[in-house]
């Protein structure tokens, strides 16, 4: 579509010229996306306290007299009397039809920092890294990582036994490699998950960021829901590993308490610290030494955890025992992590954890696609077709069990 090419109107005294090029239209569209992080609200109100001016006022300006403004400075001035809609269908289409990705712009011939779609990227980015920040998934608080896979296909998860102790050496003796147990429980394989978000011209001229920032949260919401599914689904489905056994099995693991298994409490919490300290590590050698550190709990235990772990200052409340036998010894040695997914499975079931290092001591572990990392892939292209801007987002993640010594599963109910 061609719109008549008159001169646009003004953006105010701080850009009151449409024929800047080069510094002054990329200044411009720097000026332009923070004004959007205002409107947005992703840039905390201290900085926002303290922009120039020019970007102070840009915070009042349309998505339509930014597209037009953005358009004059291409060298392809619009009358300010265009429908808004025609503008922004018009500025949309601007930087071609080509996906850009944002891990490898230097690859894309359309990146004009300057052009509307890059200064709605910028924003789309601010947004989608606010949500990574903002999203509440628990799986980082009881899984470990393992590297980067380079892979789609199944990759071997193998645990190292602890170090036991070192050899005796003789006078005269070569000192010895110091030996380590392997075990392999389960395999890792990663698979892909995306979805897009389209901004329409007539949401864009309806000035509606709200739905603009709800629908690309939106995105992000759903890869850490993902992640977050695919570490509590081998959890709840109990995962068969390669052992032939069940991940919580007491005959043969020691890690489920069912006889003796009831809501948090000091009882219940020392039987199951009673069965981690049984467990040998990987070929026998000494026992697992770290104790219980996380307690994964659904809806239902939440108060009684609280109140069994939490540090009498976060509570806000003192107490004085009358005797010995009233002090909570667990009290502030463990957290406390909330998981309403759980009660999908069982609104009594509840988990714990050794603190997880990493790998070192995860009983469930996550691993990334080699270069896209935990915010996954970005990408952005215009459809002419619909005259719609697409934003993608795609993620590859896997999830698997690496150990059972390090966990302990609590029936919750007497």
């Amino acid at each position: 579509m061609s719109l008549p090419s008159v001169p646009a109107a003004p953006m105010g005294p701080a850009y009151d010229r449409v024929e800047l090029v080069g510094d002054g239209a990329e200044t411009f569209a720097t000026h332009a996306l923070l004004a959007l992080e205002c409107r947005a609200g992703v840039l905390p109100p201290h900085i926002q306290a303290g922009l120039p001016g020019a970007v102070q006022r840009l915070t009042h300006a349309p998505l339509h007299a930014i597209a037009m403004q953005c358009l004059a400075h291409a060298g392809r001035p619009v009358s300010a009397w265009a429908a808004p809609e025609d503008l922004l269908t018009e500025a949309l289409g601007m930087d071609g039809q080509g996906r850009f990705n944002a891990a490898r712009a230097e690859y894309s011939p359309y990146n004009r920092p300057g052009s509307f779609p890059n200064i709605l990227s910028g924003l789309a980015n601010k947004i989608l890294d606010q949500g990574l920040e903002l999203s509440t998934p628990s799986y980082e608080s009881w899984t470990g990582t393992v590297e980067d896979q380079p892979t789609l296909r199944e990759s071997p998860i193998v645990a190292k036994s602890q170090a036991d102790e070192l050899d005796e050496v003789l006078d005269g003796q070569a000192v010895k490699e110091l030996g380590l147990g392997e075990e392999m429980l389960s395999f890792m394989l990663v698979r892909r998950f995306g979805n897009k978000f389209g901004a329409t011209p007539t949401l864009l001229a309806n000035d509606d960021l709200q739905a603009f920032k709800e629908g690309l949260l939106g995105l992000e919401t759903a890869w850490q829901n993902t992640v977050n599914r695919g570490c509590l689904f081998l959890l709840t489905n109990n995962a068969k590993l390669l052992d032939t056994f069940a991940l919580f099995d007491d005959a043969n693991h020691g890690n489920d308490l069912v006889a003796g298994g009831a809501a948090p409490s000091v009882t219940s919490w020392q039987a199951m610290q009673l069965k981690l300290a049984a467990q040998r590590g990987i070929g026998g050698k000494g026992y697992i030494r770290t104790p219980l550190g996380v307690a994964l709990v659904p809806p239902k235990h939440l108060v009684a955890a609280q109140q069994l772990f939490a540090p009498l200052q976060q509570l806000g409340e003192v107490k004085t025992p009358a005797t010995d036998a009233n002090v909570n010894t667990y009290r502030g040695t463990a957290s406390v992590v909330y998981e309403p997914e759980l009660q999908a499975d069982s609104a009594d079931r509840w988990y714990g954890f050794c603190q997880p290092q990493g790998s070192l001591n995860a009983t469930i572990v996550r691993a990334y696609f080699k270069g896209w990392g935990k915010a996954g892939k970005r990408e952005r292209w215009y459809d002419p077709a619909t005259k719609v801007f697409n934003f993608g987002l795609e993620g590859r993640v896997g999830c698997a069990a690496k150990q059972y010594r390090t966990a302990v599963r609590n029936s919750g109910v007497a």
